[in-house]
């Protein structure tokens, strides 16, 4: 799979699309790099130096402009986590150490991924202890293999032992019905070349195992199914896996929770689970959910998965128990990526009935009918690559909470929106829901809000540039409860309808300014906030039409000067009187939206390789020797 947001991790100075004109470097698929900026070159073409001010040391674990920015120093890192299992940093004031403890549980229910034993046709058949399959059940434990000239391949295979490996060979595994099963028992499938299993009679499972089923080895299996591909819990390996279903490609259902006659009591360990390790699974169609786990979904470093689906993309949770399928509504349900995932839905795209952890990877969501990210309780994203192209709404929880990574999002509703499902009135803050950006490289271009909570919503670092509608009640930020700003840099624009309002508990300086009652900045103007000395501070080429901006930035000194500029046209002069300043506009006419012809280098200091170059023909930006972008030439 090579997804967009591989290409765009991949390629150096790559523009995007007019919605962020800004031009983005980065090395990796992480927002890791060198741990200095390089030069990079003003809008006015002079040079700048990397390790000026705000240029230097940008940490490798996603450091940007700011004196030394480190993976939780708010003066200008954005706050990118090396994530490692037992690294994980919580932001201040979050849930967090549920990623932890839920790791923890879903490695110890997986139990030990261990690789296949034999990995060519040659060595499976030297082992005299490996039987060909001659009888279409297998009641005795061991190792066993079918290849492309097996006799048994057409009929249904039954597994009534424990301990069974069955190494597939190219061979060819079908029936009518189920062509696959077991009795209550694991088992491990090795696959060694190109294999396939399918069935072809109506509304059946191609594969129904009762208990676990592994599948590894350095070969393919390509699966097909009239209804589901079933098991009690799935863990695949090092394999290259491909699948079709009518209904769920991947189903991971506990069976015995069927009988009970009261709630079961919610556990990893009882399975229901999709556990994927180096391994590449491909979905190419399902006529309802692509991947559905009772309980939790665990993408593992080394995996990528794409999956297109009617239903949801991914899904976790929730169980039915007993002959009425009543649901368990409080489980842990959990999803956690750390590899690549390529998602086209009809419904949400990746979606758990409690909790989603995303810890690294590249997620690419080309298109959703719904939301694009939703967890019913907790999202957090510590690291990766998140790319989404087409969505309802784009990140959506109860709680919210964005450590580092890059994420570019477009949403015809909300970009980022934390909700519970509680309809509250408007104004009324609801506790069980809260936004919170600590760190990262965030990009929203959203038809309503571009950040919503319907609680509290807190930005303490990062680096945040956010379109939301361009008229009626919609905004950039938006929240029921309070708007508090303490680190970070901010770049939010919107409609004058319902212009945020900063709360008096913010401790960094921010700028609320109100271009005209009469007009709006029109779609493709780059708005520059400058210092008296023709630093840029913040810039972005409006996605779509603005009348109200929030800036927000460490180097916003009170009793300072500063410039808001429309292309070549000075909008705005003040000097910060607080925490929050109030502005209006003092001219309603640009002559150049664009911006000069002036060109310099695309290189900046963003975690090394970084955010350089800028939009509409005047390039140079993040990094250089002011923090973002060094001088620019107007006054």
């Amino acid at each position: 799979m090579k997804s967009k947001c591989k290409l765009l991790s991949s390629v150096l100075g790559l523009l995007l699309a007019l919605a962020l004109c800004m031009c983005l470097v980065f090395a990796g698929c992480s927002s890791s790099g060198d741990d200095t900026g390089n030069n990079g070159e003003t809008p006015s073409g002079q040079d700048g130096d990397g390790s000026g001010n705000g240029g230097n040391e940008g940490n490798s674990s996603g450091g940007t402009a700011g004196n030394e920015g480190n993976a939780t120093d708010n003066s200008g890192s954005t706050g990118g986590s090396s994530a490692a299992t037992d690294g994980i940093v919580a932001p201040v004031g979050s849930e967090s150490m549920t990623a932890t403890s839920l790791k923890a549980d879903a490695l110890e229910a997986a139990g030990d991924v261990s690789s296949a034993v034999y990995t060519t046709a040659e060595e499976v058949l030297a082992d005299d202890s490996i039987t060909e399959v001659t009888n279409k059940k297998i009641s005795d434990s061991g190792s066993y293999y079918i290849d492309d000239t097996n006799e048994v391949a057409g009929n249904k295979i039954t597994i009534a032992a424990d301990d069974v490996t069955l190494y597939l060979i190219g061979a060819a595994l079908y029936n009518d019905g189920t062509a696959i099963e077991s009795e209550g028992y694991d088992l491990t499938i090795t696959v060694i070349g190109e294999n396939s299993i399918y069935n072809t009679k109506s509304d059946k499972n191609s594969i129904d195992i009762e208990g676990t089923l592994t599948i590894n080895g350095p070969g393919s299996l390509s699966v097909s199914s009239t209804k589901n591909i079933k098991a009690t819990s799935f863990v695949i390996a090092d394999a290259t896996v491909s699948l079709s279903a009518t209904k769920d490609a991947l189903h991971a259902e506990i069976p015995e929770y069927d009988d009970y006659e009261s709630a079961p009591t919610f556990s990893f360990t009882d399975g229901g689970f999709v556990y994927t390790k180096n391994a590449s699974v491909t979905v190419t169609e399902a006529g309802d959910d692509g991947i559905q786990a009772d309980t939790f979904v665990y993408i593992d470093e080394g995996s990528s998965l794409d999956v297109t689906a009617t239903g949801k993309g991914i899904k976790a949770g929730c169980i039915d128990w007993g002959e009425n399928d009543t649901e368990l509504a409080d489980g842990d349900y959990f999803i956690y990526i750390n590899g690549d995932v390529t998602v086209n839905s009809t419904d949400d795209a990746i979606h758990s009935n409690n909790t989603i952890i995303i810890e690294g990877g590249c997620i690419d969501i080309a298109s959703t009918g719904d939301d694009a990210v939703h967890a019913d309780n907790l999202l957090q994203v510590y690291d990766g690559t998140i790319e989404i192209l087409d969505c309802y709404e784009g990140l959506e929880a109860a709680k919210v909470e964005i450590t580092g990574g890059y994420i570019n999002l477009v949403a015809s509703d909300d970009g980022i929106n934390a909700a519970d499902g509680t309809e509250n009135a408007v104004g009324t803050k609801n506790s069980n829901c809260s936004l919170l950006i600590n760190g990262g490289v965030v990009y929203v271009e959203a038809g309503g809000d571009g950040a919503d909570s319907n609680g509290d919503l807190t930005i303490s670092g990062g680096i945040l540039y956010i379109a939301g509608a361009s008229n009626g009640s919609d905004q950039g930020l938006d929240a029921d409860g309070s708007i508090i700003i303490t680190g970070g840099y901010l770049f939010a624009a919107g409609a004058s309808g319902m212009a945020a309002t900063l709360s008096s508990s913010s401790t960094q300086n921010s700028v609320v300014f109100t271009y005209s009652n009469s007009s709006v900045l029109a779609a493709g103007t780059i708005v520059y906030l400058q210092d008296a000395d023709g630093n840029n501070l913040l810039y972005y080429a409006l996605p779509k039409t603005a009348s109200v901006i929030v800036l927000s930035s460490p180097e916003l000194t009170t009793g300072s000067t500063y410039y808001i500029y429309g292309g070549d046209t000075r909008l705005a002069s003040f000097t910060i009187t607080g925490t929050i300043t109030n502005i209006g506009s003092s001219n309603s006419s640009i002559t150049t939206p664009g911006g000069g012809s002036q060109s310099g280098s695309s290189n900046g200091s963003f975690g090394g390789s970084g955010i350089g170059g800028g939009q509409g023909g005047i390039t140079g930006g993040f990094g250089g020797s002011g923090s973002f972008g060094g001088s620019s030439g107007r006054h």
